[in-house]
């Protein structure tokens, strides 16, 4: 609103005579009714935040750090996958994931299709 402002009164410069006034009239109102509406902001009391609120927000932003918070690597170590191969073997883990084939086809054992969980249709 503002700009809207400076443009009239900018654009009333550039012309002369009864259209200036048309230009200047609403830059004016609209001048007043800027300081009206600031005035009426100003006088609105402020509102206290209670030390429990500030409290709470604090303690909810700590709960959201700690959430998105990267970990370090102490907290998770690095996997050493050439020792965990050679550890187990394809059908040790395919037993701890409890897998089932749904089909053996050439020696070659299908699972269900993970989007639907249903047995594949070959």
């Amino acid at each position: 609103m503002k700009q809207f402002f400076h443009v009239l009164v900018a654009v009333s410069l550039t012309v002369g005579g009864t259209f200036r006034l048309l230009l200047v009239v609403p830059s004016l109102i609209i001048g007043a009714w800027c300081v009206v509406w600031t005035a009426s902001i100003a006088r609105q009391p402020v509102h206290a935040t209670s030390d429990a609120a500030v409290k709470l927000v604090v303690e909810g932003n700590r709960m959201r750090d700690r959430a998105f918070a990267q970990p370090t690597d102490a907290a998770r170590p690095a996997i050493d996958f050439a020792a965990v191969r050679a550890a187990l073997t394809i059908g040790q883990v395919l037993a701890l994931l409890a897998f089932r084939p749904s089909s053996d086809r050439a020696g070659q054992q299908r699972g269900p299709d993970g989007a639907l969980r249903q047995p594949r249709r070959d």
